[in-house]
């Protein structure tokens, strides 16, 4: 397979191509391109995006979501979506469900249990697909717990020790009382040091007469791996947790520098990417003094994201460094050591439109050089460039690169590489999203009309599919907020990102920040060498895809013949659709997506399909299950915590109109009918109820119902039409079936449930209506013209509101936002 793509090279001083040298060079450009694409096979990966109606849910809410798979390799392979919620700080899965997924899209909802603490949690992601044994497409959303229930006990958690060089431990006071200022005494507290899997420390105890607790902390052993103290308590009826950052017992800080290209080169200007940060990974805002050989050079300084970049150019035989400025150590932190011969390449517009243009300087005679644009997955270009002068400009066009994160890589003539930068490509094609309301405050239970219109960087329209939430704004951390476009072409692509609002809009200051980021994030010499090492044995990865796979037993033992299952898929509690699933013979089966697709919430049954079912017993692995359990065990999840030393549970409790209004549970007793028993039809046993009460009426066979045992029954004397009263008990198989031991009852794979959004503008409800999400839309389709137009009502909540609108187009990606304000009765 030939890699050379349509390339023009145009160079201020264009030297002559070696031509007799050509198959060769065409040979190995080819050979290490198809290096870097085995190192993508190894990789078959997707970029999943899930768009969640908001971050910050209470308990008892629906979580609405729209699934996105946004680049693939594994095509048309992803059928079923999978959504767990774990809880951070034990990692226990605490909801899940799965879902249909069509044509790389998933639509649902996920309810979140009442009996969910408060704190931090995760909505992992997934889909059926696998390489070796780990989902080829994953998405985390972080999400925050908050609760509606203002009644409970207040909790604070503080560090009541002032931090002094030297001291060995240090203690955090737990204090609870109610509103009315009486004492929790003897709440049960647990808790932990660093990873609950390896606590540094662990331990319970009890709140006092006081209503506190004290723990001890061991100062000397806190480390910036182990610096996070898990608290909970529980006072007999509800449960508060806390999450402590600790102080971290020696603070360094730490300095990395980024040379672009890779390497310095002695004799020519260089520029240098740098990062300051501490030891716990918080960016330091630095000044600083570069030296050569103990003489200033020059000042340069970090921005509040711990970034900057100087340039200079290395001397032979000079050591470089810089000092802190402002600091008590005068600790030097050396540059690498310059090379004397190489590349220096410089990129002054890192952030691409349809061309990058490559400033190169190369003090050795005639070389060739191998140019690629690649994404270690796929090579777009490869093309050789000879240079025999110094300075020379390359240009690039960029027409068969896609949008997104790139990597220019530099080769020699023998394949090892010189210099390697990141590129954003096709940075400014950007599709716009209008968002226009109607006006921008309303009244309280108003209609609030809303008009979109998609364009590209053209200013045509676009044609798109968006999914749209409008949500209170604090119900949005912008801190834990993912969209489509930042996830897409940023995130999944350089991880660990700073946080930065609207990282990817067209102002001087973002535009400052990329360029700082790719340059830093630019040198990935490790990914390099595992092209150079990798064969084509180790692109053998093994796709699968995740498979119910049920057992049938006859009497705990294996079957020696085939049988046929019923399985009920059922519409209403009374009424379900059957099909018909058949084992191997030694009873093994398998259940196909389609056939346990269901809509939300409704069950599944399977039973063996003969009269003697009831001696089987049956079983169905669930595949996605242990998987949330692996990817709860083993996912990393961030810290939003803020720094401080001092918490306190109000934090995670909702103003009375800040929360959505739920509904009392209410009993309902029903007067007894005695024309009605049970489930309609014969039971088990052949039992039936006619609707005159009549156990086993000759005369109604066909208006029966199921008998109840322990219920007394009118029965008629054989030969006469005499009734007497018996109580019914039943049958052996009544028992069987009462156990229910020969079924097996299994969730769905479900389809999207419809999201009702009561029209409070003509509705008569004289209850306060608080309603964090006004409107949810898994999938609006933009006409022609790139418009859309859908309308809801404002709550009885206040303040401002957000309405949130992502989702693919024609040409790209799209993301935007509007907001409007609800005024006050």
């Amino acid at each position: 397979m030939s890699l050379f793509r349509s390339i023009i090279f145009f160079f201020l001083l264009l030297q002559s191509v070696f031509f007799d040298a050509y198959g060769q060079q065409k040979n190995l450009l080819d050979s290490v391109a198809e290096k870097i694409e085995w190192v993508g096979l190894q990789k078959r990966s997707s970029t999943l995006f899930v768009h969640f109606d908001k971050n910050v849910y209470s308990n008892s809410e629906s979580v609405w979501f729209t699934a996105y798979i946004t680049k693939t390799n594994t095509s048309n392979l992803h059928h079923t979506l999978a959504v767990a919620l774990v809880r951070n700080d034990d990692r226990s899965v605490l909801a899940a469900g799965k879902y249909v997924m069509e044509k790389e899209m998933a639509f649902g909802n996920l309810f979140l249990p009442d009996s969910l603490p408060t704190g931090n949690y995760s909505l992992f992601c997934y889909t059926n697909q696998l390489v070796n044994g780990y989902p080829a497409a994953l998405f985390v959303q972080p999400i925050t717990i908050r609760s509606n229930d203002a009644a409970g006990f207040i909790a604070k958690l503080s560090l009541t020790d002032s931090i002094k060089p030297g001291m060995d431990s240090a203690s955090v006071l737990i204090k609870a009382y109610t509103k009315d200022v009486t004492l929790v005494k003897g709440g049960l507290v647990k808790y932990f040091i660093g990873d609950r899997e390896h606590p540094l420390r662990s331990g319970s105890l009890k709140t006092d007469n006081f209503g506190e607790a004290t723990i001890n902390i061991p100062l000397k052993l806190i480390t910036p791996a182990n610096n996070m103290l898990q608290t909970e308590i529980y006072n007999g009826r509800e449960i508060k947790n806390f999450s402590l950052k600790l102080p971290v017992y020696k603070i360094d800080t730490l300095v990395k520098f980024y040379p672009e290209g890779g390497y310095l080169i002695n004799g020519a200007p260089n520029t240098v990417g740098w990062e300051a940060k501490n030891n716990e990974g918080e960016p330091l805002l630095l000044d600083a003094v570069l030296y050569q050989n103990d003489q200033l050079l020059q000042k340069i300084r970090t921005n509040g994201y711990g970034m900057g970049k100087f340039v200079f150019t290395p001397a032979p035989g000079s050591t470089y460094a810089i000092k802190i400025s402002g600091t008590v150590s005068d600790k030097p932190f050396l540059l690498p050591a310059a090379i004397s011969n190489g590349p220096v390449i410089s990129i002054t517009n890192a952030l691409c439109s349809d061309t990058v243009i490559i400033s190169a300087i190369d003090q050795r005679t005639a070389q060739t050089l191998m140019v690629y644009i690649h994404d270690y997955r796929t090579v777009f270009i490869a093309a050789p460039v000879v240079t025999s002068v110094e300075n020379m400009v390359i240009k690039i066009p960029l027409t068969e690169v896609p949008k997104g994160i790139v990597t220019l890589t530099i080769l020699d003539s023998l394949g090892r590489p010189l210099a390697e930068r990141l590129l954003f490509a096709h940075f400014n094609d950007k599709a716009n999203i209008s968002i226009r309301t109607d006006t921008s405050s309303y009244a309280p239970r108003q209609t609030v009309n809303v008009k979109l219109k998609i364009t590209g960087a053209d200013q045509q329209p676009l044609k798109g599919l968006v999914s749209i939430a409008c949500v209170q704004n604090n119900r949005i951390d912008l801190k834990k907020q993912l969209n489509i476009e930042n996830y897409t072409y940023l995130t999944e692509a350089l991880s660990d990102l700073p946080f930065k609002k609207d990282i990817l809009s067209d102002d001087s200051a973002n535009k400052e920040f990329l360029e700082l980021l790719l340059l830093i994030k630019g040198w990935r010499k490790y990914t390099w060498q595992q092209v150079e090492n990798i064969k084509v044995t180790d692109t053998m990865a093994v796709i699968s895809s995740m498979v119910f796979k049920g057992k049938v037993m006859f009497r705990q033992k294996i079957l020696k013949r085939p049988v046929m299952l019923n399985l009920k898929t059922y519409i209403t509690p009374k009424f379900a659709e059957l099909a018909i699933v058949k084992t191997d013979s030694t009873g093994n089966f398998e259940l196909l997506p389609a056939a346990i697709q269901t809509a939300p919430n409704n069950k599944l049954e399977l039973s063996v399909r003969n009269d003697n079912q009831f001696e089987y017993t049956i079983n169905v692995n669930d595949p996605y299950k242990e998987m949330n359990k692996k990817l709860a065990a083993t996912l990393f999840f961030r810290d939003y915590n803020q720094r401080g030393f001092a918490q306190n549970s109000q934090q995670f409790i909702f103003k009375n109109d800040e929360v959505a209004k739920t509904l009392k549970a209410v009993t309902v007793i029903a007067k007894k009918d005695n024309r009605w028993y049970g489930d309609p039809g014969v039971n088990i046993c052949g039992d039936y109820v006619c609707l005159y009460n009549i156990l086993n009426c000759t005369n109604h066979m066909n208006y029966g119902y199921q008998p109840v045992v322990g219920a007394s029954y009118s029965i008629r004397q054989f030969g006469s039409s005499t009734t007497s009263r018996i109580v019914y008990t039943g049958c052996q198989d009544l028992d069987l079936q009462a156990k229910k031991e020969y079924l097996f009852a299994m969730e769905g794979i479900y389809s999207a449930k419809e999201f009702y959004a009561t029209d409070l503008s003509k509705a008569d409800l004289s209850d306060p209506q608080y309603l964090s999400t006004l409107y949810w839309n898994y999938s609006l389709l933009t006409d022609k013209n790139g418009e859309a137009t859908f309308h809801f009502s404002t709550s009885d909540i206040s303040g401002k509101f957000k309405i949130i609108v992502q989702g693919v187009t024609s040409a790209n990606l799209v993301y935007g936002e509007q907001q409007f304000e609800v005024r006050e009765q």
